[in-house]
């Protein structure tokens, strides 16, 4: 990761090294979850627009655990 020029000697000694590249991978998961935190709102607004859009609304039933959700339009049209 920080590979010291050849004519000097390490830039880092082994515990320093291990703790930067264990401070990259972190910043680099957190960017990661924050990336996909941001195509998630996006796609939840997306689907949200088009469901406002065709008056419509969604039904789900997680068979597994035996839950149900219905959106607001769903639960108005079935009262």
């Amino acid at each position: 990761l920080f590979d010291p020029p050849p004519s000097e000697g390490p830039l880092f000694l082994p515990e320093e090294q291990a703790l930067l590249e264990s401070v990259a991978e972190m910043l680099r998961s957190e960017l990661e979850r924050r990336a996909a935190e941001a195509e998630l709102a996006t796609s939840t607004e997306r689907l949200d627009l088009a469901l406002a859009a065709a008056d419509t609304g969604i039904w789900e039933w997680d068979v597994a655990r035996d839950r149900s959700f219905a959106s607001r339009a769903i639960a108005e049209f079935l009262g």
